[in-house]
């Protein structure tokens, strides 16, 4: 999808054809989360603080992000896909891949069912929502070609004529090249894709330094190339905080309702966490980060007690006195089914494990009072004071790697 946040509320504000960039906080301190095509024109990208993006394109227009709506169009948009072509893999909230299959492996048959998604989700969403399309033999491959034209492209990198249309590419415009990867490579003397394609696939590991190098280098060539099975490692959430939700209490119970929520979407996935991380940024721009190991538990008195315990902690030792982020993370995963009981069993640990199933059960029904009843139904802890038109502070968000359930924003 092309600028998809802004494109979304570029169709839902009827602002299509209008400077338009996404903030997560109304303020002109923050930055642009997405920007539109007219925005980008002027300079605007992903990243730009908003006080310097309104010098650049003074009609601007910023717009709080909406999570719930843009997950609601992601869903919109997979139907629409899978209307015509199933979806082998959903990739981010603006990104799905399809394998094409024998006859659809022609190229007129791909262009045609490339059209077809195209017009599908141009009737069904509207003229605001567009998307670029790739068509190539890999996944990788077809990825670089979606950005090869933006908005609203359609490219076939066929596999017989590479590197073809990939040398008028730059090195950093292939996914897998971010900036140190690209210094690496600068250090050795490559600077253009025809350098690059040149390597062969021992220098490319020697470069990466791993064997992501090698596989990089049959990807670039058109092989398909089985991708790696990850295992998750952490549930968490942050929050960049408004100028309302700076102050130490402020921002306690902001971090506060972010881990409950974290603990809620833990249990649903059937996990127990050993680990907590807090991470905060300083209004002064330090940064600082601790991490405190537990028992594996996903009871959460438990764990909001051992929260509060170090923030207490934290904002003594460190003296922070306003924040501009917040971040805490579940860690060191273990799944609910994994776990093992004790062999053998005192009288005082029986008390003690009945006390935690009693404490964990209690979190298994709130969590039930709050699916049926809405959220907030039941809560523990407070809610900060909200200002006239603010955003729900601990709403939930779509992150780089995940995209919510449209059931994690009732909660």
């Amino acid at each position: 999808m092309n600028s998809f946040f802004a494109s979304v509320e570029q169709q839902e504000l009827g602002l299509v054809g209008k400077p338009v960039a996404v903030v997560p906080v109304m303020a002109d301190s923050s930055c642009a989360i997405a920007a539109s095509y007219e925005a980008k024109y002027c300079g605007i990208k992903t990243g730009t603080r908003i006080y310097e993006a309104k010098k650049l394109c003074p009609d601007l227009i910023c717009v709080q992000a909406r999570h719930l709506v843009y997950t609601r169009y992601h869903q919109a948009i997979i139907a629409c896909i899978n209307s015509i072509l199933p979806v082998e893999e959903v990739c981010s909230i603006d990104e799905v891949a399809c394998r094409l299959t024998h006859h659809q492996c022609n190229i007129g048959e791909g262009r045609a069912i490339a059209s077809a998604i195209k017009e599908k989700i141009y009737c069904e969403l509207g003229g605001g929502i567009q998307c670029s399309i790739g068509i190539s033999c890999n996944k990788f491959l077809a990825k670089v070609a979606t950005n090869i034209e933006k908005p609203n492209g359609l490219v076939v990198l066929h596999g017989d004529d590479l590197p073809g249309r990939l040398l008028e590419l730059k090195i950093s415009d292939l996914p897998g090249i971010g900036r140190n990867i690209k210094k690496r490579l600068n250090y050795h003397g490559i600077y253009t894709m025809p350098q690059l394609w040149q390597l062969d696939q021992n220098t490319m590991r020697r470069l990466w330094r791993n064997v992501y190098g090698e596989r990089f280098w049959y990807m670039l060539h058109g092989f398909s190339v089985p991708s790696i099975q990850t295992k998750r490692s952490m549930i968490g959430h942050s929050n960049i905080l408004s100028p309302h939700n700076r102050t130490i209490h402020r921002a306690h119970i902001v971090a506060q309702r972010l881990l409950l929520k974290a603990l809620v979407r833990l249990r649903k996935l059937e996990y127990y966490a050993c680990a907590l991380l807090i991470s905060v940024r300083c209004i002064d721009n330090r940064k600082l980060r601790t991490t405190i190991h537990f028992e594996m538990s996903h009871d959460t008195s438990k764990i909001v007690r051992i929260f509060n315990e170090r923030w207490k902690y934290m904002m003594q030792h460190y003296r922070v006195k306003s924040f501009k982020k917040i971040s805490v993370a579940l860690t060191k995963l273990v799944p609910c089914i994994s776990q093992q009981g004790e062999l053998f069993d005192t009288t005082q640990k029986q008390g003690v494990n009945q006390q935690g199933k009693s404490r964990q059960a209690l979190s298994f029904a709130l969590d039930a009072i709050n699916r049926r009843y809405g959220k907030n139904t039941i809560v523990m802890g407070a809610f900060p004071e909200k200002e006239q038109g603010e955003d729900n502070f601990s709403t939930t968000k779509i992150a780089f790697t995940r995209i919510p359930e449209i059931a994690e924003f009732d909660y």
